[in-house]
């Protein structure tokens, strides 16, 4: 199985997250496991208005800011997911959303390199792993440019891209300098967005891939776009459902996707937030959309072939 953009804050089991709160003398914000497993699972849509920022990464990020529980959590995911059959997955790891007490950047990068290395060691290397480090949507400029200048550094390592994420209230053009500065280093990147003038802008601007890409479809420039400069679409039934950006599970582009030939892929997202996994999105694409079974195995191909770095 291929899991890509697993974002590590959307992945922290509920025990681990009591764990945290309990080992670091925060103030517990539940009773037991089974309650924060409750206030971490999103199991209907979002309205509009509320935000994954709003409700599971403020429950998640203030018990991640120490470099030993972010190994943790890092050694935790690469061990389920191989427990699960994922034989290769990409974790998003927003560097900026760790760094509210005293580590750095490139600190919380470390910490989650050494998780993933010593789950792979126990594991055998039985599943492969690389990085994305998210740039933050509301963000100062000098931090996400810290964060294109973390990447650079660690070039050679796990590390095999950038991502711009967050809430798309801020077009992808207001952040053009740190997309340019990521280009000239040769750093491959993405872009997440559903709108249309921010799809064409992420591939203006050189994005390797779309990540959601819901707008993909709604115009034919677009579509040429994309098929012109070979762009990767990485999408999700769960998640875009769950968070609101699709109204019904049937609307998802997908089948249209398909039909206009352009590459696409599914991923799982964050396990722990939309209680999923690929194996889910992928029943669900030929429950609803009738897709082949060796259609749903070229795009598990298809994404081993696409990684961000070579």
């Amino acid at each position: 199985m291929i899991e890509l953009n697993i974002n590590l804050e959307g992945s922290l089991s509920p025990e681990t997250c009591f764990d945290f709160y309990r080992d670091q003398s925060c103030p517990l914000p539940c009773k037991d496991e089974k309650e924060m497993k409750g206030l971490l699972s999103i199991t209907k849509p979002f309205s509009d208005e509320v935000t994954i920022e709003n409700s599971l990464y403020k429950m998640t990020l203030p018990v991640l800011q120490q470099n030993q529980a972010i190994e943790r959590a890092a050694y935790e995911l690469v061990t389920k997911l191989a427990k699960q059959g994922t034989s290769y997955a990409e974790i998003a790891l927003a560097p900026i959303r760790f760094t509210h007490q005293t580590l750095s950047q490139l600190a919380v990068v470390e910490a989650v390199i050494s998780g993933v290395s010593r789950a792979r060691m126990d594991l055998k290397g039985q599943i492969q792993v690389n990085l994305v480090l998210g740039l933050v949507r509301g963000e100062k400029e000098s931090n996400n440019l810290e964060t294109v200048e973390v990447a650079n550094r660690l070039k050679g390592t796990i590390v095999n891209g950038l991502i711009l994420e967050g809430e798309e209230n801020t077009p992808v053009s207001k952040y053009q300098k740190v997309l340019n500065q990521a280009y000239k280093l040769n750093i491959p990147f993405s872009v997440a967005t559903n709108k249309l003038q921010d799809t064409k802008d992420a591939i203006t601007l050189g994005a390797k891939r779309i990540i959601g890409g819901l707008a993909c479809t709604e115009d034919e420039e677009v579509i040429k776009m994309i098929k012109d400069k070979n762009v990767l679409i990485v999408t999700s039934l769960l998640q875009l459902f769950y968070t609101g950006k699709l109204k019904r599970l049937i609307n998802h582009p997908l089948p249209l996707m398909k039909k206009n030939g352009l590459k696409v892929v599914l991923s799982s997202s964050d396990p722990a937030l939309f209680d999923s996994n690929i194996n889910r999105e992928y029943t669900l694409a030929r429950d609803l959309f009738f897709i082949s079974y060796k259609d749903c195995m070229d795009m598990e191909k298809l994404a081993f072939e696409e990684k961000l770095m070579k």
